[in-house]
């Protein structure tokens, strides 16, 4: 499994292309809204109690090597495992959406998340990159 993270300020533009891939498919998440524009305006509630925070939005995506497959309950149990060995504990208590897209040679997830939780507090993403080597080192094995 390999992971892919990028940080951003734009929740709808994330969004847009998360939601709106063919084949894209919801699989996980605390996020109520539908669709693109709704989660973003959700997600604004928390980004407005910390607008010194300017990136706000962090995405990641999971894919598995080409020809392996997970089921979307399976695909639901690899994202919460990966957020919580990614330090967001416990991901129920975080503004987050996962997306499985089937559109490509790749079975693959995509996870966008909100630092700023809605109390205000910020989750660091400091050394992702790093964390997200070990967590899918893991993962691959519990998995």
């Amino acid at each position: 499994m390999k992971a892919k993270i990028s940080k951003g300020s734009s929740f709808r533009g994330c969004l847009d292309y998360v939601t709106g891939k063919a084949g894209a498919e919801r699989i996980g998440g605390t996020l109520a809204g539908k669709d693109a524009r709704e989660m973003s305006r959700e997600m604004g509630v928390a980004r407005r109690l910390r607008e010194d925070i300017t990136r706000p939005v962090w995405h990641a995506s999971l894919s598995l090597p080409k020809g392996e497959r997970l089921d979307t309950e399976r695909w639901n149990k690899v994202c919460c495992a990966f957020l919580a060995r990614m330090g967001i504990i416990p991901p129920e208590e975080m503004q987050w959406t996962a997306w499985r897209h089937t559109d490509g040679e790749h079975d693959h997830v995509h996870i966008v998340v909100n630092r700023i939780g809605l109390t205000g507090s910020v989750w660091d993403a400091g050394l992702d990159v790093y964390k997200a080597i070990t967590a899918t080192r893991e993962i691959e094995k519990s998995f």
